[in-house]
């Protein structure tokens, strides 16, 4: 018997865990085609993708991703491409909040706060935002050895990586393209609704 089979918990919280995990790889992955089945039910049948928007309209419907807002920005540190929910649009937990790094999913209260912090004074008291945040970072600026399970980051210019994206963020919050200067450094940010750039294309 598996010495970690005590640890599991009922069988529906497992399979839970389990489509949470592949869930995340999907969002990774748009351009993968996933299927999951248990007990003769479908639970996922996503097709490939071209954008990391679609496979969210995927997840979670269109009409939700249609009220998402993209935010790009790029310093030194590194470079932030997320989809972001307005303030109106809240929600009672963290659960649809992913922050991934360098093609990891992690769990980095450094990200994490620096997520909050740009809606800071926006939200009412214990409700959130869905924030879909894709970092990239150099290689060498980044340990992922942290935890056995390297579901946590440390970051080399952590100071910098938390303005990038809290400002990066903010900015999508708040109005639209514009550079500002981020530490000494200029930094693109955007703010542009998923409903206007399906119409552009």
């Amino acid at each position: 018997v598996p010495g970690r089979r005590k640890f599991l918990r009922a069988p529906a919280t497992e399979l839970r865990h389990c489509v949470d995990v592949i869930q995340q790889a999907a969002l990774l992955h748009p351009a993968v085609a996933f299927h999951v089945a248990h007990d003769d039910r479908v639970l996922l049948d996503l097709v490939a993708r071209s954008k990391h928007e679609e496979r969210i309209a995927d997840l979670f419907g269109d009409r939700f991703r249609s009220t998402l807002l993209l935010a790009e920005g790029t310093s030194n540190a590194g470079k932030v491409l997320a989809f972001v929910s307005p303030t109106h649009l809240v929600f009672p937990s963290r659960d649809r909040i992913f922050l991934f790094v360098n093609g990891r999913p992690v769990q980095d209260r450094l990200l994490t706060a620096a997520t909050l912090e740009a809606y800071r004074n926006a939200l009412p008291r214990g409700r959130y935002p869905a924030v879909f945040l894709f970092l990239t970072v150099p290689a060498d600026t980044l340990d992922v050895n942290v935890h056995p399970a390297k579901r946590e980051v440390r970051f080399r210019d952590s100071q910098l990586v938390f303005r990038l994206v809290k400002d990066c963020l903010s900015h999508a919050l708040g109005g639209p393209r514009q550079a500002v200067d981020v530490g000494g450094q200029v930094m693109h940010s955007a703010s542009v609704h998923l409903t206007r750039v399906a119409e552009a294309e």
